[in-house]
C-alpha cells in the first residue's frame, strides 16, 4: 500500500463513518474507543501502533503532526469552525493525498507490510 492509497482509504472511511471521526481526538482507534482523528485513522489503515496519533506523521510523511494538519486545512475550502469538519475533511485529504501519487512509502513503513524472511542460521544444531 502506497502513502497516497492510505491517505485515500483514510478519506473514504471517514467519509462513510463521519460518526467515527474527531479532529481533537489523538488517540489511536480501538474496540472500546473507535472514535479518531486522520492521523489515527490512517495508523490504523496502516497497521501502525502508537499510543498517540500525532505520532504518526513523522513516520509516514517525515513531518510534525502540527505540520501536517497545517497542510491538510489549508486544503479545505470553506473551513470556519469544527461544525461540519468531517464533510470538509475529505477532500481536503484527497488535495492533500495527491502530492503522495507517485512517492514510495518510507522503508521503515513498507517494512511492515513486506516483512524480510528470517535468515536461516548458519549454525549447526547440536
Amino acid at each position: 500500500m502506497t502513502t497516497y492509497e492510505a491517505l485515500i482509504k483514510t478519506a473514504e472511511h471517514i467519509e462513510a463513518y463521519p460518526h467515527l471521526y474527531d479532529f481533537e481526538d489523538a488517540t489511536m482507534p480501538s474496540e472500546l474507543h473507535p472514535k479518531a482523528c486522520i492521523l489515527g485513522r490512517l495508523g490504523q489503515i496502516l497497521g501502525i501502533s502508537v499510543f498517540n496519533a500525532d505520532l504518526i506523521a513523522p513516520r509516514v510523511f517525515g513531518m510534525d503532526s502540527g505540520i501536517f494538519f497545517r497542510h491538510v486545512i489549508w486544503h479545505m475550502e470553506g473551513f470556519q469552525d469544527n461544525l461540519h469538519l468531517a464533510q470538509l475533511v475529505v477532500p481536503a485529504l484527497r488535495r492533500f493525498a495527491e502530492r503522495y501519487r507517485n512517492q514510495v512509502m518510507p522503508p521503515e513503513i513498507r517494512a511492515i507490510f513486506n516483512p524480510q524472511p528470517e535468515k536461516e542460521s548458519t549454525h549447526a544444531v547440536v
